[in-house]
């Protein structure tokens, strides 16, 4: 009888989507096993180069980020210019032009970086086999490539797979890597230079916080579960529930003005803009009030939030600078990212519901 379930669940539509999902989540991580050209991994190895460091050096060392820092330039332009938001509202050959722009812009941000990376790495003696021009360009054409594939990837996630693919492919890493900050934070306290409970402490406010999005998924959806968040948006499921794009696009800002800081020389001991600190803490208070407040008139298309973006904003800056107050408190060794959690939890949601 289970077989049976089984195998008219994977010959449905769902069923379809959700093995299509899969495999492209299984290609990205062969990918993320592919190491750079040009670098000794007999070195590396005998380093004591593991998994994740390999994945840091792989082809896809860079995943979305190079398209996530592209549209959350545009966001925040959109939000202080409502106009380029009306632009992209007007129609789908309008919406595909700035798109296009992203994507090329995208581009741009992965060349830049991977030729960062590439003059990092030939820095560090011995690892690369034949330091030079070549290798930076063979590093830089690769990371251009791969954030071409991975768009593309993510494109057909969304239309042939469940959820929204790119913040499927966003948030993997961030999933990927919470393993290892529990292991850690469980030997510090397993040492004793930890609480006991810092953990379970932890584990709560998390929980706690993924209610509180649910609560208001389900609170103020018109009608059933058809969940997605913002720039969620799916061909399978086009409503929206909430906007992640505050939490993020404050995070974002409050890292540029802790650059500025530090450049004009403003950074004293202890920096008062550190993460965690009281006035970082009401610095992304403002920033996500302020953010939510100028997004609160944008055009959403045809997917209009309907829920007071008040009580969103509340609840997000409760779980951003909770999580920034308890990383503090309780001294454990990753950062409790509150946007993060936002968006992980919007997006599962997103994929349940294209199950529907």
């Amino acid at each position: 009888m289970a077989s049976d379930q089984a195998a008219r669940y994977l010959t449905s539509e769902t069923g379809r989507r959700a093995l299509f999902t899969i495999g492209a989540l299984c290609l990205y991580r062969l990918g993320s096993q592919i190491p750079l050209p040009g670098l000794d991994f007999n070195l590396l190895g005998k380093l004591g180069a593991s998994g994740s460091t390999l994945f840091r050096v792989s082809i896809f060392a860079l995943g979305v980020t190079p398209i996530f820092t592209v549209m959350v330039v545009a966001e925040i332009a959109k939000s202080v210019c409502p106009p380029l938001a009306r632009y992209e509202a007007r129609g789908e050959a309008k919406a595909g032009r700035l798109n296009r722009a992203i994507q090329f812009a995208a581009l741009a941000v992965a060349a830049l970086q991977g030729f960062g990376i590439a003059r990092g790495l030939e820095g560090a003696k011995g690892i690369v086999a034949e330091p030079g021009p070549a290798f930076e360009l063979e590093v830089v054409a690769t990371f251009v490539a791969a954030t071409a594939f991975l768009a593309w990837l993510a494109g057909r996630m969304t239309a042939r797979g469940l959820g929204a693919g790119f913040w499927i492919l966003l948030v993997v890493p961030y999933l990927v890597g919470l393993p290892t900050q529990g292991r850690m934070g469980l030997e510090l306290a397993q040492a004793g230079y930890m609480d006991a409970s810092a953990l379970p402490i932890t584990i709560g406010f998390v929980v706690l916080a993924i209610a509180v999005i649910v609560t208001l998924a389900l609170a103020w959806l018109p009608e059933g579960l058809s969940v997605q968040a913002g720039a969620l948006r799916s061909a399978s499921s086009g409503a929206a529930f909430i906007d992640v794009w505050p939490p993020l696009l404050a995070q974002a800002a409050g890292t540029l003005i802790g650059t500025a800081a530090v450049i004009a020389g403003m950074a004293t001991r202890p920096y008062p803009l550190a993460f965690g600190a009281p006035l970082h803490i009401l610095l992304m208070a403002a920033l996500i009030a302020g953010f939510s407040y100028l997004r609160r008139s944008l055009p959403q298309g045809a997917a209009e939030i309907r829920r007071p973006p008040s009580i969103t904003a509340l609840a997000q800056i409760a779980i951003c600078c909770g999580g920034e107050w308890l990383t503090r408190k309780l001294g454990v060794p990753f950062a409790i990212n509150g946007a993060m959690i936002i968006v992980v939890v919007a997006t599962a949601l997103g994929v349940m519901s294209s199950e529907r």
